[in-house]
This record gives structure tokens, sequence and C-alpha cells, in this order.
């Protein structure tokens, strides 16, 4: 009796002990506080730009921070799933996204009609340099709701990376990179393929012309009316070579690929690294493009404007983006009027990895002026979940 007495005991005393460890990660999880130090200038120079970030609540929820232009911030319990890491959207669509998004690589795009969800299922072949590459499609038309679920195979035997989306009509253009693996140097080219919902199938796939180039930004590649901006820039340094950027466009109604090239940098050195970000506004896709070379200590911001109105890139007066000798990594940037937004870590010069401290700072373009500057705090630990902050726009 005595035995049975003391096991009993034991069992409470366990589930009394997991009640409390469980309501103590929910305390913890849910006291993480965000908020923004000024350092300098006022809050109201973020304008129309806000910064978002996300985390972990409990298993299905996270907390929604936004920080805005009064220096305030609001927080929000949204649903999440963080062993699967997805968010609202695929939450309250599951039936769209089931099956596309458990798929190595997977993309969505959206029109006023259709939201369409397209995941790549790769099968290595027997010879093992080569791929099977089968498409798996959603498609939601948003007047009825219903969903229409079809494979498509690819006509192409290389690794592929689905890049871009977008609809038109009654289509998606699709863009993505493909490497060939039967190739000696293993060579990566980009790829365009025209789906119809309708017929379910494959109505064009072709290569685009961009031989020795690369996508500078995936972010940065949007859709105008009947044409497909896509930002490039060299593949292949060599010395003495101008690096041009690009801009690549094609034709929706052609599949057409016509570009325009704007020399940033003459190049005499192999260790150059060019890395992009894009901002697209109205009618000017805003570009910051860093050139960086550790061996003759070149580190320059070119910040540059391609008018889609004028269909030709125009380079903006110098803006300083680093601070004095500092190096910074920019991780997102918006323009809102005169003002540009920019979130970014510093640099380590001992490791050259970005520091831990991520900071926000708004530059008055017509003056080249600093006119705000603050640093983002948080009580969340390393070894806590968050998603990385960043920049949203009232509409």
């Amino acid at each position: 009796m005595k035995k049975k007495f003391n096991i009993t005991v034991l069992t409470i005393s366990f589930i009394i002990t997991l009640i409390y460890m469980f309501a103590i990660n929910i305390n913890n999880f849910e006291n993480k506080v965000i908020n923004i130090e000024k350092i300098n200038g006022k809050f109201s120079e973020l304008g129309n730009v806000k910064i978002k970030t996300l985390t972990q609540a409990d298993r299905f929820h996270a907390n929604k921070f936004i920080l805005d232009n009064s220096g305030k911030v609001s927080k929000e319990k949204v649903k999440y799933d963080y062993y699967r890491d997805v968010g609202e959207e695929v939450l309250q669509d599951k039936s769209l996204f089931r099956d596309s998004i458990e798929l190595r690589n997977s993309i969505v795009s959206e029109n006023e009609k259709f939201k369409v969800v397209i995941g790549n299922k790769e099968e290595q072949r027997f010879n093992m340099s080569s791929y099977k590459n089968t498409l798996n499609i959603s498609c939601k038309d948003k007047d009825t709701n219903s969903i229409k679920k079809f494979n498509v195979e690819l006509n192409c035997t290389g690794n592929i990376d689905l890049i871009y989306s977008t609809i038109y009509k009654e289509k998606v253009y699709l863009i993505f990179e493909h490497t060939d693996l039967q190739e000696k140097d293993h060579e990566t080219s980009i790829s365009l393929a025209v789906i119809d919902v309708n017929d379910k199938s494959v109505v064009e796939s072709k290569n685009i012309a961009i031989k020795d180039k690369r996508i500078l930004e995936s972010v940065g590649i949007f859709q105008r009316d009947e044409k497909i901006y896509i930002p490039l820039v060299d593949r292949n340094l060599e010395y003495n070579k101008t690096v041009n950027l690009t801009m690549g466009a094609i034709d929706i109604n052609t599949l057409e690929f016509n570009s325009i090239d704007y020399g940033i940098f003459e190049n005499k050195d192999y260790n150059l690294r060019i890395n992009g970000n894009i901002c697209l506004e109205d009618e000017k896709l805003f570009m910051i493009v860093d050139i960086n070379n550790d061996i003759e200590n070149i580190n320059e911001s070119k910040f540059i404007i391609f008018d889609l109105n004028e269909n030709k890139f125009k380079e903006n007066k110098e803006v300083k983006i680093n601070n004095g000798d500092n190096l910074i990594s920019i991780s997102d940037f918006m323009v809102d009027g005169n003002n540009m937004i920019i979130l970014y870590n510093n640099i380590d010069l001992e490791s050259g990895n970005p520091s831990k401290e991520k900071y926000v700072k708004v530059i008055d373009m017509s003056t080249n002026k600093d006119v705000f500057l603050g640093k983002m705090n948080s009580n969340i630990l390393e070894s806590q979940w968050r998603e990385d902050y960043h920049l949203i726009k009232n509409k």
C-alpha cells in the first residue's frame, strides 16, 4: 500500500513539474520585448516605413512586433507553426499550400483572379548527373475559392532553383536557374517557363540569352504591364574590364529578351565581390550596389536608379552609406519620398562577419546627411527563435 502511495505521489509531482516548466517556457516567450533606442534624429523621419519582426510565442503562434515613426512598438499574436516554419499565409490556406510547400523549392504568385503555389520535385536519374524536374502546381480561383492541382514536367535535366513567378491573364511566367551537371563547368543559365493554368500544361519554355551574367538580387525581379524586369550583373570578372549592371526585360507577349548595360566599376582584379539591395517605388527601381575587394581595399556603395518610364539608368548623386571607415552589411532598404531608410549590421573587421547589433538609418538624399539613427534592442536570447527585421510600408 505504501509503495503504491509513493508511486502516485511521484507521478503527481512529475506532472506538476511538467506543467510548471511549460508555464515558465510560455511566459519566457511571452515576455519578450523589442524596441528602438534612438541615437540621434527624430523617429518621424521614418515616414511611412515601419520595422517588423516575429518572435516565437508558443508552438503554434508568434508575436508580431511593428515599430513605427512615433517610436512606439505594437505587439500582436499571430498564427505561426514553429516546427514547420510557416506563417499566417500558409496556415490560413492549408489546402492550397499542402503539397507544394513541403518540397525543397517552392514559390508563390498571385493577381486579382488567381493565387498559385509552385514547388519543384527533383528526382535524380540513374546516371547521377541529371534530374527529372516535375513542377507541383496548386492554383486557387479567388472568385470561387476552388483549387485545382496538377503536375507538369520541365524540359530540362539539370539542377534547378525557382527564382520568380508572376501571373499575367491566365498564364504563370516562371523564371528559374538551371545548372547543367553534364557540362564540364556545370554552367548555370536562366530559363523561363510559361504555364497555362486552364490547360494544365507548360505551353512554352526557353533559355534566356544572358551569357556571363547572373541575377543581382532575386527580390529585385518584378513585372510592370507586359514586361518582366531582371537586374543582372557580370558573372565572370576579368582583369581590366568594366563591370556592368544590366537591366534585362522579357516581353510577356513575344518572350523576347532585351537588355541595357550600365558600367558601374573599372575592375582590375579577380577578387571583386558584388552584392545588391533593391527597392521598387512607383516607376523607379532604386539599387544600392556594394563593391568589395579586400586585396585592394575597395569598399564602395553605388546608389543607382533605373527609370521605367524613360527605360534607362540614372546614377543619383553619391549617397554616403557607411559611417566613416566602418563597413556595413545592408539587410533591407526602402525609399520614402526623399528619404532612404536602411536596416544594417556593422561588419566586424577582424572576422569579416556582420555584428549582432541591428541599426536603422535614414538618409536625406537631397542633402546626403543622416537625419535619423536608431539601434534595435531586445531581450531575446541567441538560442531563441526570431526572424530578421524587415521594412514594410503603409499602402
